[in-house]
């Protein structure tokens, strides 16, 4: 799929796929791009009241599935209003996600370093753009890039699986000897 413009052949993306370059098609496109957001505020408002219930990492787990699930889903995606789905999922999973994992590693990180980690936290996102700028360079079809896409977040949310809640969340809940486990496993060398 793609084009060809003065000689050269351009990749297809889903903007030219679903013919939403032109005119009026310019302002669909800004509404699916707009939803991401409305995905995310949505996701926030709901994941204040689940980082209390389930906890920082479950719900950073079901958010990092939702934006995983999403995303594969972007491989599969041959129409518009499916597009629009796959964009509120992924503005929700995103959104909790990554909120519900800053709280989570934050409770663990002591005082002093908070900021350091704040700003390493920060990079990864910015280093995390030009990374998918030059994978698109080299994979020509939107629909892999969205798998690639998937893969590598799946692959991220490996720690959030393995490690535990933190120990200040169970002690909030009430699971102290389970805080002292977590603690201890984080004294052993």
């Amino acid at each position: 799929h793609g084009w060809i413009s003065n000689g050269i052949f351009l990749r297809t993306t889903f903007a030219v796929e679903f013919d939403k370059i032109c005119k009026k098609s310019e302002i669909s496109l800004l509404k699916k791009n707009s939803l991401y957001f409305g995905g995310g505020t949505i996701s926030l408002l709901f994941g204040t009241m689940a980082f209390e219930s389930l906890g920082r990492r479950k719900t950073a787990l079901i958010g990092g599935f939702l934006v995983t699930f999403g995303t594969l889903m972007g491989a599969f995606c041959n129409s518009y209003n499916f597009m629009i789905v796959i964009r509120l999922l992924q503005g929700a999973g995103n959104f909790i996600s990554y909120a519900g994992t800053y709280i989570w590693v934050l409770e663990f990180v002591p005082e002093q370093y908070r900021v350091y980690y704040n700003t390493w936290s920060q990079l990864i996102w910015v280093i995390g753009y030009p990374l998918l700028v030059c994978t698109s360079y080299f994979i020509h079809n939107w629909h892999f890039i969205y798998l690639a896409s998937a893969l590598v977040m799946a692959v991220t949310y490996i720690p959030v699986i393995l490690l535990p809640d933190s120990p200040r969340y169970l002690m909030s809940i009430g699971k102290v000897e389970e805080a002292r486990k977590v603690l201890i496993m984080y004294l052993k060398p």
